[in-house]
């Protein structure tokens, strides 16, 4: 797990808000759509291909969903998978709750020096753990 990896752990929070907002759109025009379908007593092909590419739509936003949930589960067991708890505690700081490097040193209670230390030791570790 390298550093860039670590850090798409907010990234893909942001894009799963977003595209749960997208989901959540296509969703109510698909509901939308269904409910003037059934309104309208004739059948209509273009209201059938209409609601067809929604339920599409959806389904892309839900693998996409799914991939990025992935990818947290991934980066939230690698950091588990260290052994030392300051060094599981720091990375979780930093990366999983996204605080700058002064709210880490405070939280962890160690100097900008020795947090980078051990920042560096976890992160050596880490990479281990994907090989």
């Amino acid at each position: 797990m390298t550093k860039n990896e670590l850090l798409e752990y907010t990234e893909l929070g942001a894009e799963l808000r977003a595209l749960e907002e997208e989901y959540r759109e296509a969703r109510s025009f698909t509901d939308e759509g269904k409910s003037f379908f059934i309104k309208d007593i004739s059948t209509s092909p273009e209201m059938d291909r209409i609601l067809y590419k929604l339920t599409k739509l959806e389904h892309i936003y839900f693998d996409k969903w799914n991939e990025n949930i992935t990818k947290r589960i991934d980066i939230v067991r690698a950091i588990n998978s260290l052994d030392d708890p300051t060094e599981r505690t720091l990375m979780l700081y930093r990366y999983i709750k996204g605080l700058t490097w002064e709210n880490v040193c405070r939280k962890i209670n160690y100097s900008w020096v020795q947090t980078h230390k051990i920042h560096n030791r976890a992160l050596d570790k880490l990479t281990k753990y994907d090989q």
